[in-house]
């Protein structure tokens, strides 16, 4: 059997003038996008200080699990991790829930309420600093963390909640009412002594200690100045690039046909992502053309040869975006499987029929690292480098196998003549997927890149690029072991517009 799991507007130009080797040489920078729209009294240099300290503050909540566990990381209505079938609006779990699975209730007014299962459980919750005693809740779907850029999550806060200082408070005792900001400093999830015990549940405090996440928190509020300012973007939105892709992978193929062994196989994905480019630079397109220049040829060169090679180096030089933030989202959808089967004749008439399944099914987000847009403005052309393979180590992969067997009435002792083996379900990263090549396009396990460098061509404020159905290739193990493999196609779509 073959395993699919392998272990317009165009800006003016800024140029930048430098000395090299004594030279000087102006080198065409890529210019920002204009600022986002909206009312915003910050400055420029506010701005900038504002997302660096936000990023930081992101970069601890959005991977803490005392944070993003009740923000979406966990679903206690359903089984292990993923999509709600029964709340559509509810984010993919990452987190299976460590207690049984809890039914919604629903009041009077036909409005949800807080189960009394997780009252029970959770019952032991850092106080109030107001007085009396917290509530559990998982936070509603609108407050998710799950799959949010910086950006996203900036606004996102800005949107709920009113001002910094109330931010401020959620932070340290949420404002002295359900202390849950308290709970997951203590590490214990609101879980008595019992309870600890009875679910095997470890006590995990966050990675930083309280008073190390209030000055992350009041660093990005007294980098706008001691308040919230603006509309929802202000200090939220840097000068930058979103640049989000999907590739589609769709296939399926089959051998054998009659009474003989066949095989078939379906795969049917989906990679859904967005990097903010926020940081921009200049790198050079042959950084090997000047490489033998010594101080010997410089020195012996003429004036008119210095001009001529400041104007090389500059044609030389692209400017180029990449992320600020380490990690950025991506949503995948997998939804691949094989089956076989096998005829095994016995003595006489006697038979054995196996028929083995294999699914591989998963819907939830996960991580990326790695992506920049790199422009040439000599040229006029453009390429992108986009890492699109999970590198996330949570086991959101559902991996199932069942054998069914058919046999005939007699040549197999005791054995029934029909019967199902389901093997113990497994799971397994995102990142365990191999990825198929599109040469020119997409190679080396799952990097999005052109061979040939593509004309800039901007349209209403977008660059996009759509590769169409293209067949994978050149194709390695396993894709190259499956039959019809001349039927797996890719789809790479990606598209550049400005932060907003």
């Amino acid at each position: 059997m073959v395993a699919l799991i392998h272990h317009e507007r165009r800006h003016a130009v800024p140029t930048a003038c430098v000395f090299v080797l004594a030279i000087a040489v102006c080198i065409v920078a890529l210019p920002p996008p204009a600022s986002a729209a909206g009312t915003c009294p910050l400055s420029p240099e506010q701005t900038r200080k504002s997302v660096t300290a936000f990023d930081k503050l992101a970069s601890f909540i959005t991977h803490e699990p005392r944070c993003v566990n009740c923000h979406g990381g966990v679903n206690p209505h359903i089984d292990e991790t993923g999509l709600d079938p029964e709340d559509p609006n509810a984010p993919p779990s990452i987190v299976p829930h460590g207690g049984d699975k809890q039914p919604r209730q629903i009041g009077k007014n036909g409005e949800r309420e807080i189960p009394v299962g997780c009252q029970d459980c959770h019952n032991s919750m850092a106080p109030p600093t107001g007085g009396g005693k917290s509530r559990w809740m998982t936070a509603p779907p609108f407050m998710t963390f799950l799959g949010k850029t910086p950006t996203a999550l900036c606004k996102q806060f800005r949107r709920q909640i009113p001002n910094a200082q109330e931010f401020l408070g959620h932070l340290w005792d949420d404002n002295g009412k359900n202390n849950f900001s308290g709970t997951a400093f203590n590490g214990d999830r609101g879980l008595d002594a019992a309870t600890l015990k009875a679910y095997n549940v470890t006590i995990e405090k966050p990675r930083l200690t309280r008073e190390a996440v209030r000055k992350l928190a009041q660093d990005w509020v007294d980098a706008q100045g001691g308040r919230f300012n603006g509309d929802e973007a202000c200090g939220c939105v840097p000068d930058g690039w979103l640049l989000s892709y999907d590739v589609e992978i769709r296939g399926d193929g089959a051998r054998g046909s009659g009474g003989g062994s066949k095989f078939s196989w379906t795969i049917d994905r989906l990679y859904a992502g967005r990097f903010e480019l926020t940081r921009n630079g200049v790198v050079a397109k042959n950084p090997a053309e000047f490489a033998k220049m010594s101080p010997e040829k410089l020195a012996a060169m003429t004036p008119q040869q210095i001009l001529d090679l400041g104007k090389q180096m500059t044609a030389n030089m692209a400017g180029i975006w990449s992320p600020g933030a380490p990690e950025s989202p991506i949503n995948v959808v997998i939804n691949d499987g094989t089956k076989s089967f096998d005829h095994g004749p016995g003595e006489g008439d006697s038979f054995e029929d196996v028929t083995t399944t294999r699914t591989y099914k998963g819907a939830n987000v996960d991580e990326v690292r790695g992506a920049s847009y790199t422009e040439d403005r000599v040229a006029n052309t453009y390429n992108v480098s986009i890492r699109m393979r999970p590198t996330g180590k949570r086991p959101l992969v559902l991996v199932e196998e069942s054998a069914e067997y058919t046999r005939s009435p007699f040549g197999f002792g005791d054995k029934p003549t029909h019967e199902t083996i389901n093997e113990p379900p497994k799971r397994e990263p995102f990142g365990q997927l191999d990825i198929p090549d599109v040469k020119g396009l997409l190679e080396n396990g799952g990097v999005i890149h052109h061979t040939v460098d593509q004309p800039v061509n901007f349209v209403n404020g977008a660059l996009s690029f759509d590769s169409g159905w293209v067949v994978a290739w050149p194709l390695k193990p396993p894709f190259s072991d499956l039959p019809q493999p001349d039927r797996l196609k890719v789809r790479v779509t990606y598209k550049l517009t400005r932060l907003e």
